[in-house]
């Protein structure tokens, strides 16, 4: 408990450069130093919140890209606050060639898979197919991609 507070307190201009940074290496950069595990050619974009609290809990893969205002987190502590219950954890992957639009949120638990694509503001809360489009709150499938280049 110690350690995750004194780990938040140096983070914290860390955090700053992972929402500020001038290019999106520099922010995966950023991420990464907090333990976010990160693959290459990810681009991450501004004000994106990863669990910084339980980095370990989220894994992106390669050719990622996720844009402004997403949130992806691994834990869930809504229940101890309102009732009195555990905290609820689970991993966050999100699969190579991903799209997680603007304000989209990742909750815990859930795998998107690869080359699927997240809509704007949609709230995922189930694991999302390869290739899939899902859009809405909560996040449901609208359609599958066409795979093709160009």
């Amino acid at each position: 408990m110690v350690l995750n507070r004194i780990r938040r307190i140096l983070f914290y201009p860390v955090l700053l450069m992972a929402w500020f940074g001038p290019h999106r290496r520099l922010r995966a950069f950023c991420h990464r130093l907090m333990g976010i595990k990160i693959g290459k050619n990810t681009e991450i974009g501004y004000f994106v919140s990863l669990d910084m609290e339980h980095p370990e809990y989220v894994e992106i893969e390669d050719n990622v890209c996720i844009v402004n205002g997403a949130i992806i987190v691994g834990h869930d502590h809504s229940y101890r606050y309102s009732r009195g219950l555990p905290d609820r954890f689970g991993k966050v992957t999100i699969k190579s060639h991903a799209f997680i639009s603007g304000n989209a949120v990742i909750l815990p638990g859930v795998t998107v898979g690869h080359r699927a694509i997240v809509g704007a503001g949609a709230v995922v809360t189930k694991d999302v197919p390869d290739d899939a489009v899902v859009i809405g709150v909560p996040a449901h499938i609208m359609g599958k991609g066409t795979g093709t280049k160009g």
